[in-house]
């Protein structure tokens, strides 16, 4: 365990390095997107506050939708950009939430052991099985674009997909992806794992992991690093494809993903997206003592802004039940996240109960001092201090030096000096340009 003295002197090294071009030091203010947006419920649901982008209305769209049911969502969609408000949808990387989950035989994770990876249950007295994807299998590529594709068709704003940062090590061992990592190693890793290894099944891959039968395996080590592939490789067709088509219907589209925020993954494929999106777990983290601040301002850095999806009111521990009516934490909430360039969630409306009459009546202040005044938002960041994220380093060591850079912007924050983040990317960084 890293001793609280080598953080603080990790920290300080971090500091020291940078005071003396922290006076030239200004991140521009991100493009695309004003941080004096309000994502959440269609307005009628959220009384007081003006949504400029409403969020999951209607679920995930895809080709299981009926005509009819196109139709309507289309008509909501350009009721609420007559209004001046952008319409979200949420995607999944690991999921189908619609009928389409029990048929798409041919975009299911594979186990270890060749078996499709499903889950059998009960809906209301019927036994079904649905099957868990996998970004690895063209088939569930193909079906996240094309329902994309047809979310633009219908007006779609923004398309956002969740729970993606995978483990594609033990996610799924499919032919294709097990072909294009021996094309690209020389390694078929199944039959390495399988018969070399003699694990039988995921299950039995996953124990050895745990008991640290695999650490120093070079074969396997190098399949596990194959993963940053897999990622920056699929985000970024689907980034490009998806933008591309919406330029060619005369229209934009905004693309994120929900990357979470320890460890490097957020920065790996922030380039292909148009703003960060994380859960941010508040209970774990420790909030109100430890925010988000450092997150925000690492986004602000990197040129993006950062929503998350987590906030006081559906965080049990911080509120005493998911989806209450917001209180006073999630007013400080709001605040911070405006203070710090961020993409704000009405967080009175839940994720879920939109459609409940559940409003943040306490924040309704909050928003309106906001959205009144937008010309004390969108300027460029100027603080007395700069704090140095490395890329490089936090992806050799993103426990002790995560813990470092977060440590830095609390004390500069306790101390009540203003201070930034300076982004140094990786240079190995694929297809994208180095940041400093």
């Amino acid at each position: 365990m890293t001793s609280p003295r080598s953080l603080i002197s990790r920290s300080i090294v971090l500091l020291g390095s940078l005071i003396a071009i922290s006076a030239v030091l200004a991140n521009p203010a991100p493009s695309g997107i004003s941080s004096t947006s309000v994502f959440g419920a269609s307005p009628i649901y959220s009384p007081g506050i003006h949504p400029t982008m409403v969020v999951d209305r209607f679920g995930m769209i895809d080709s299981s939708l009926t005509s009819q049911q196109q139709q309507d969502i289309a008509k909501a969609i350009s009721d609420w950009h007559d209004d001046g408000i952008e319409y979200g949808v949420y995607s999944n990387a690991l999921e189908i939430e619609t009928e389409l989950r029990y048929t798409l035989a041919d975009g299911a994770a594979i186990d270890l052991d060749g078996s499709a990876k499903t889950t059998d249950y009960n809906d209301n007295g019927v036994n079904r099985t649905y099957y868990h994807m996998s970004l690895t299998r063209s088939a569930f590529q193909n079906y996240l674009i094309d329902s994309a594709k047809l979310a633009i068709d219908l007006g779609a704003d923004h398309i956002f997909m969740d729970v993606a940062s995978v483990d594609f090590s033990t996610h799924s061992f499919d032919d294709e992806i097990v072909a294009e990592y021996q094309a690209a190693s020389g390694t078929d890793i199944r039959t390495y794992l399988k018969t070399t290894k003699g694990y039988a099944d995921t299950a039995a891959l996953n124990a050895a992991i745990a008991n640290g039968d695999l650490d120093n395996d070079a074969t396997w080590l190098a399949w596990v690093a194959y993963d940053k592939t897999i990622e920056e490789n699929f985000f970024k067709t689907w980034s490009d494809t998806l933008h591309a088509y919406a330029i060619s219907l005369g229209q934009t589209v905004k693309l994120s993903a929900n990357r979470y925020i320890d460890g490097n993954d957020s920065w790996l494929t922030a380039d292909y997206f148009d703003y960060n999106i994380a859960e941010t777990f508040l209970d774990s983290l420790g909030y109100p003592e430890n925010n988000l601040d450092f997150f925000y301002k690492t986004s602000v850095a990197f040129g993006k802004r950062f929503w998350s999806w987590n906030f006081p009111n559906n965080t049990a521990t911080l509120n005493g039940g998911d989806n209450s009516a917001s209180n006073e934490l999630d007013r400080m909430f709001v605040a911070q996240t405006f203070a710090n360039g961020g993409l704000s969630q009405v967080g009175g409306a839940g994720w879920v109960n939109f459609s409940l009459g559940v409003y943040p009546q306490v924040t309704i202040p909050d928003y309106k001092l906001v959205q009144s005044h937008p010309e004390l938002f969108d300027h460029a960041e100027a603080s007395e201090f700069a704090v140095l994220y490395a890329e490089p380093s936090h992806e050799l060591d993103s426990g002790g030096l995560g813990q470092a850079f977060r440590g830095m912007t609390h004390l500069l924050s306790d101390a009540h000096r203003t201070w930034d983040v300076l982004f140094a990317s990786n240079p190995k960084r694929i297809n994208s340009v180095e940041k400093l």
